[in-house]
């Protein structure tokens, strides 16, 4: 994983090296203003809609584009190719298989919240026999710790995962011996 963007003090700050791929430095030269607080704003929309570590996460995946662009730039954000470009390369670059994967895990959950959402004990089918059951229904409430256990492990590994890349690319070299999956 790579760290392309800190928060300091409120304010985005970019890591130079970013500006040295093609779909960043795209965002940044076409923001002609020298303060460049339009490219700046681009970044924190990509930063808070693409990265792990957002305080929007919570959000599902359709949701959180229309409540960054609001926040961020003060209304909903229309499409832009070169923004679309970034995020994707963005992803591309920031995600492990861990961090992929957890990712999917949080599209899974989001889904499993609508199921709880949408079930209605007193729906029926046309033939009047009920659409869900309670039983069923309570036997997947009693797997959602084991749900939130999982999800919750899954999210520590990716970020030890991020501190062990991060503190390497810091000036160390990983030793054969390091990896715990090591043969």
């Amino acid at each position: 994983m790579v760290v392309f963007f800190t928060i300091e003090g409120g304010n985005i700050s970019v890591i130079p090296e970013v500006l040295l791929i093609k779909e960043f430095k795209e965002l940044w030269d076409r923001d002609k203003a020298v303060n460049k607080d339009s490219a700046y704003l681009d970044f924190a929309f990509i930063y808070h809609t693409m990265d792990l570590r957002s305080p929007y996460r919570s959000y599902t995946a359709d949701e959180r584009d229309d409540v960054v662009a609001k926040d961020i730039y003060g209304k909903k954000h229309k499409k832009d190719n070169l923004i679309e470009d970034a995020r994707k390369k963005y992803i591309e670059l920031n995600r492990s298989k861990s961090a992929l994967l957890l990712e999917d895990t949080y599209n899974a959950v989001d889904k499993l919240r609508e199921y709880f959402q949408e079930v209605s004990l007193t729906k029926k089918d046309k033939n009047g026999k009920p659409i869900y059951s309670s039983k069923d229904l309570v036997s997947n409430m009693k797997a959602i710790s084991d749900v939130i256990k999982s999800l919750k492990s899954l999210e520590k590994e990716v970020e030890k995962e991020k501190i062990e890349e991060f503190a390497i690319r810091g000036g160390g070299e990983k030793g054969v011996f390091e990896d715990a999956d090591a043969s």
